[in-house]
């Protein structure tokens, strides 16, 4: 029987499917091994089965609860972040565990702050709201109105984090130094969970084309892709979840314009058994975003594909260097040396990919959580 009770504060599972989503469905399972219920905090209720389709992975969450945003006139649009305690449900917990740190590390209620409760910020994704750069936008600032509406803010965030009984961690390395210099912490690192069994390869027949995984957004820069494969004749397949469809369309168009329809395929929203078998017969796979952690291209290694990244960021501190590129033109040339590589570098990949297995991912969180008394 479970006593004990943790809020989990992913804010965005219910929105969309992605690399984030994964890891907080991961996270509950553990927090769940570990003795506690778990309500989610999001901003709509989720529908499971998607998920279920999508990651094989059965809702593990016992309640939800609704976060929604305080209002305020635009011109302390800021400020706004500052009422995020106030507006978060007011749920008494033993813990408190952020997956949507990036974005909004105050969404935490004031019990958490009253009663001293440890709280968890994982950062999963590149930290690029306030009150993460408040100090980078004061430097910025000069003397002015806009400083002294900034530091007003800025005095107030502090005063939050001061209060509280925070653990760090980050998922790569370039992730915790973006928190160092904003926050002055030194946090835990801990890349997010893959499911590698399932994608594993095990000496199938590789295929000469390549794939991108992702959401269907415009940051993900799929265009490149596409046209770095039609400059190194390579055949590619986009394994998409649906978001945005304006960007969908824009991707179509530039298909036909480049008179690729026979060498771009584009499938939206597959099953996990779908993806995990058009990756094993791939031999490429294309990530052209600068991530946090990139969890689609250790599931790409785990399938024994070569991965091709940037060199900035998180997803090149597991790929080989040289499969990253710091130049866009620099891409074509990398694809037709992956389609190359032979079968030692396809093995050699996916054990590195072994190494953040989802197992792994959970052993290793919980000594995280028991060696900082979080647990």
């Amino acid at each position: 029987m479970r006593d004990k009770r943790a809020l989990q504060i992913t804010l965005g599972l219910g929105r969309t499917i992605g690399g984030g989503e994964y890891t907080a469905l991961i996270i509950a399972e553990l927090l769940k091994e570990l003795g506690f219920n778990v309500t989610l905090l999001c901003k709509r209720i989720p529908n499971s089965r998607k998920y279920l389709e999508a990651f094989g992975i059965e809702f593990p969450f016992d309640e939800i609860a609704i976060f929604r945003y305080p209002k305020l006139p635009k011109i302390f649009r800021l400020y706004h972040y500052l009422l995020y305690p106030l507006s978060t449900p007011n749920i008494y917990a033993d813990l408190y565990f952020n997956t949507s740190a990036d974005s909004h590390p105050l969404v935490f209620p004031i019990s958490a702050i009253l009663d001293y409760k440890p709280i968890v910020y994982y950062v999963t994704a590149l930290p690029l709201t306030p009150p993460w750069h408040v100090r980078d936008s004061l430097e910025e600032s000069g003397i002015s109105a806009r400083k002294l509406y900034r530091s007003i803010f800025s005095l107030f965030a502090e005063s939050y984090w001061k209060r509280l009984n925070a653990l760090f961690i980050a998922c790569s390395k370039y992730v915790a130094k973006i928190m160092n210099k904003c926050l002055g912490v030194s946090p835990e690192i801990l890349y997010t969970p893959v499911d590698v069994k399932r994608y594993l390869w095990r000496n199938e027949e590789k295929e000469d084309y390549a794939v991108v995984m992702g959401r269907l957004v415009p940051s993900k820069r799929y265009e490149d892709a596409i046209l770095a494969c039609k400059k190194a004749g390579v055949k590619l397949i986009m394994l998409l979840a649906m978001q945005d469809k304006q960007y969908y369309r824009r991707m179509l168009e530039l298909i036909k314009q480049e008179n690729l329809d026979d060498k771009v395929q584009i499938i939206l929203n597959a099953p996990i058994e779908v993806r995990s078998r058009i990756l094993r017969r791939a031999k490429v796979f294309i990530h052209c975003r600068v991530e946090a952690g990139a969890k689609a291209v250790r599931e790409a290694m785990a399938a024994g594909c070569i991965p091709i990244v940037p060199a900035e960021g998180g997803q090149s501190e597991f790929v080989p260097k040289e499969f990253t590129y710091s130049k866009i033109d620099e891409l074509p040339q990398k694809i037709r040396e992956a389609i190359a590589a032979g079968s030692q570098l396809r093995r050699y990949i996916v054990e590195e990919s072994k190494k953040h297995d989802k197992q792994f991912f959970k052993r290793r969180l919980k000594e995280i959580l028991l060696t900082n008394g979080i647990i």
